[in-house]
């Protein structure tokens, strides 16, 4: 049996969600964070929309976590 090129996992494993101290608006760039998985302290890297452990790559802000548009935003600039 030939394999395709690009193998995807049948079975992606989902990981536990753990909760995180500070809310999305804090945790720019610059902010320092310890990663509840690796213990890794330092910065979130912010890939597609969502902020990651850059030691582990495990995903600590996910890209929808309840956040609403700003009521007019569409009349901004």
């Amino acid at each position: 049996m030939k394999r395709s090129r690009h193998h995807t996992p049948s079975v992606v494993q989902r990981q536990q969600r753990l909760p995180f101290s500070e809310p999305r608006a804090q945790t720019g760039a610059s902010a320092v964070i310890t990663c509840p998985y690796c213990r890794y302290t330092g910065p979130l890297l912010w890939i597609h929309g969502h902020g990651q452990c850059p030691n582990c790559k495990n995903v600590l802000e996910e890209c929808c976590t309840g956040e609403q548009a700003t009521p007019g935003w569409h009349e901004l600039g």
